[in-house]
């Protein structure tokens, strides 16, 4: 058996020892001794305890697991959110109308992609996968990127399509580097049903994100 590296474990003053672990959401208080014995232990060591009870509670939170079980249990586990994102109650989707971007910035994940846009085609048969699950409760869209308003006519178009949707409600978000939000596509949020949009700052050492924007409307 494994130490989870989805453990974290850390001394409370009013609880003593305990013991997450991220990935199935567990949380154990530990004897004083056995806290300190697991502190030295770092992902993928090997554990043993020499108490039965203390094992079992340590297996059943998956604390310790076996070889790749760690990386089989997040598999399972990303594919139950995928599967509730589909579900037949709501429709989440993450839209990318584009891979291009108006910067470079060193540290993005989109840097080494060719800079592909959205088809027409791919449009039509994203509004036809979406119809599929209607008439449902609700309706998610994150328009992400490379930079979404590089693209901005078919975000908008995309949009009006969705909004007329049979959904109970519908509403999107965007993460944007800002450059490209003027104050002509700023009026037009509200109409898109963009609620939030997150302004992703340009750095060119490191990635930081400024705060949430919420539209109230």
């Amino acid at each position: 058996m494994l130490w989870s590296r989805y453990n974290h474990l850390f001394r409370s003053e009013g609880r003593g020892w305990l013991l997450y672990n991220a990935l199935s959401n567990s949380f154990l208080a530990l004897p004083e001794p056995f806290g300190e014995k697991f502190a030295e232990l770092r992902a993928g060591d090997e554990f043993r305890c020499d108490d039965p009870g203390v094992t079992l509670q340590l297996i059943a939170a998956k604390a310790v697991v076996d070889s790749g079980e760690d990386d089989r249990l997040r598999d399972v586990l990303r594919m139950k959110r995928r599967l509730a994102d589909l579900s037949e109650r709501m429709l989440l989707l993450t839209v990318a109308p584009t891979r291009s971007c108006n910067f470079a910035c060193p540290y993005c994940f989109e840097a080494n992609r060719a800079g592909i846009d959205m088809s027409r085609e791919t449009e039509e048969q994203l509004v036809r996968f979406a119809e599929r699950f209607q008439p449902g409760q609700l309706f998610g869209v994150t328009w992400f990127g490379g930079e979404p308003l590089l693209r901005f006519a078919q975000l908008r178009r995309l949009s009006e399509r969705f909004l007329a949707l049979d959904f109970r409600r519908y509403s999107a978000s965007l993460i944007t580097n800002g450059y490209l939000l003027d104050a002509d596509k700023a009026a037009l949020l509200d109409e898109l049903a963009i609620r939030e949009v997150q302004i992703m700052e340009v750095n060119k050492t490191k990635r930081q994100n400024s705060p949430t924007l919420k539209n109230s409307q």
